[in-house]
C-alpha cells in the first residue's frame, strides 16, 4: 500500500500517510515474522518518502521507470557476454543512424469494425440507446475495437486477440458526480474528433477489504480507497475517452473483484508537476536531535506478545507532543560483551540507518595489563 502511493503520489499527504507506514512497517515486522528480518534493506525502506519529496515519486526515479527500456535494449545484444557493451555499441549506432525527429505517440483508434457486426449483437439495442441520450449522430460513428492513447493501449472485452491481457478494466471519473467509477470497456466509437468508450460499469459492494485486514482504523479509509471490492453490473454507459484515469488490475476476491488502479506514465508526470509546485521541507532531522529526544525512551527489553495490530499505533508522538518520524525497535543481543546491558536501541532515522549500543563498564574500567618491557638494542 505504501509503496503504490510512492509510485506516484498525488499529493504530498499521500507521502506522508506513506512514510507512516513504512515506520509502522518496521515497528511490526519483527513481532509478526522474526526478529532476523530487521536488517538493513527492511530499515532502508523508511527514507524513501524524503526521497520522493526531493526528486519525485519511485515511477521516475528507480527501476520502476527503466523496465521498458531495459526490456527494449535487451533485444539488441546477441548471446550471453559482454551485454553492456553489446548495447552500448548498438545505441550509439542507433543515435547516429537515426537522425530524424521523433514525435510523442498520439491518440489513435485501432481494428474498425461495422455496426451490423454480429459481436455487438448483445449490446445494440443499449448501445443504441446511448447514442441517442448522448444526441450522437450513429450515420457519422465509426467503432473501434482499441485505441492507443500516448504510450497506453486499450482493448475491449469483444477483442478476440486480448490473450491473457486485460487491459479494457479502466477507472474513470464521473463528469456528473466527478467521483471514481469502474468498468470493462466494450466497445470505442468515434464522431468527427470526439472519441467515447461504451463501458460495463462495477459498483461497490458492502463488503470492504478492512473487514479481512487487522490494521488500525486510521487506514480504513486509504484502504478502501485503493483496493475497492467490487461487482459487475448489467448497467452500461458511453463516457468521453478523456475521462479514462487508468488501467486497473483484477484480483477475484470470494464472489467479487477487488480493482486497483496503475498509474500510468503521464498521469504520474501530471502528478509530479503538482508536487513541484507544492512547498515541502527539505530538512532531515539530524541523528543528534533526535537522539536528544529518544534518550528518555529506553526501556528494559521484554519478550512481545502480539495479539492485534489494531492495538498498535501508527505514529507516535514524543515528549513535545508532535508525530514521531522515526521508528524504535527493542531488541536484545547475545553478544558476551554486553552482558551487563544486554538491551540495545536501534534507532531509525530517514537519512541514515544508525544503531546506538551503550557502552559496557568494562570499556570505562583502566587498562589492567602492563606496559611492554622496553627492549634495549644496541644490546
Amino acid at each position: 500500500m505504501a509503496v503504490k502511493m510512492l509510485h506516484a503520489p498525488e499529493s504530498i499527504e499521500e507521502i506522508n500517510l506513506a512514510e507512516d507506514l513504512m515506520n509502522y512497517y518496521c515497528k511490526t515486522a519483527g513481532l509478526i515474522h522474526d526478529r532476523s528480518i530487521e536488517i538493513y534493506c527492511l530499515h532502508a525502506h523508511i527514507h524513501l518518502a524524503q526521497q520522493i519529496r526531493k526528486h519525485g515519486g519511485l515511477a521516475h526515479t528507480s527501476a520502476f521507470g527503466f523496465e521498458s527500456c531495459i526490456r527494449f535494449i535487451s533485444k539488441k545484444a546477441h548471446g550471453s557476454k559482454h551485454l553492456g557493451t553489446q548495447i552500448s555499441y548498438w545505441i550509439d549506432l542507433q543515435t547516429i543512424m537515426n537522425t530524424h525527429p521523433v514525435n510523442s505517440p498520439t491518440v489513435t483508434t485501432i481494428n474498425e469494425i461495422k455496426w451490423l457486426d454480429n459481436r455487438l449483437d448483445p449490446y445494440r439495442t443499449i448501445l443504441d440507446q446511448q447514442i441517442i441520450l448522448n444526441e450522437v449522430n450513429l450515420n457519422s460513428c465509426n467503432f473501434y475495437l482499441r485505441l492507443k492513447s500516448l504510450f497506453a493501449i486499450y482493448h475491449t472485452t469483444i477483442y478476440s486477440q486480448s490473450f491473457k491481457c486485460k487491459s479494457y478494466i479502466i477507472s474513470y471519473i464521473d463528469s456528473i458526480s466527478k467521483s471514481v467509477h469502474y468498468g470493462n470497456i466494450v466497445l470505442f466509437m468515434k464522431e468527427g474528433s470526439c472519441l467515447f468508450a461504451f463501458v460495463q460499469k462495477y459498483t461497490l459492494n458492502s463488503t470492504l477489504i478492512t473487514d479481512y485486514l487487522d490494521i488500525p482504523s486510521s487506514l480504513h479509509s486509504q484502504a478502501n480507497q485503493l483496493f475497492p471490492i467490487l461487482r459487475l453490473t448489467n448497467t452500461f454507459v458511453l463516457i468521453p475517452v478523456d475521462s479514462i484515469r487508468h488501467k486497473c488490475v483484477n484480483i477475484p476476491f470470494k464472489d467479487y473483484c477487488c480493482l486497483s488502479e496503475v498509474r500510468s506514465l503521464s498521469q504520474c508526470s501530471a502528478a509530479a508537476d503538482r508536487l513541484t509546485k507544492m512547498t515541502a521541507n527539505p530538512e532531515i532531522e539530524s541523528d543528534y536531535e533526535r537522539n536528544n529526544n529518544m534518550n528518555q525512551l529506553k526501556q528494559p527489553a521484554t519478550t512481545a506478545t502480539l495479539t492485534s495490530l489494531k492495538s498498535i499505533q501508527l505514529t507516535e508522538k514524543n515528549s513535545n507532543g508532535q508525530p514521531r518520524l522515526a521508528t524504535v525497535i527493542m531488541t536484545s543481543t547475545d553478544n558476551s560483551a554486553l552482558k551487563e546491558n544486554e538491551d540495545v536501541l536501534l534507532e531509525l532515522p530517514k537519512v541514515a540507518c544508525a544503531t546506538t549500543m551503550p557502552t559496557s563498564n568494562n570499556l570505562n574500567k583502566p587498562n589492567q595489563h602492563p606496559p611492554p618491557e622496553k627492549v634495549d638494542f644496541e644490546k
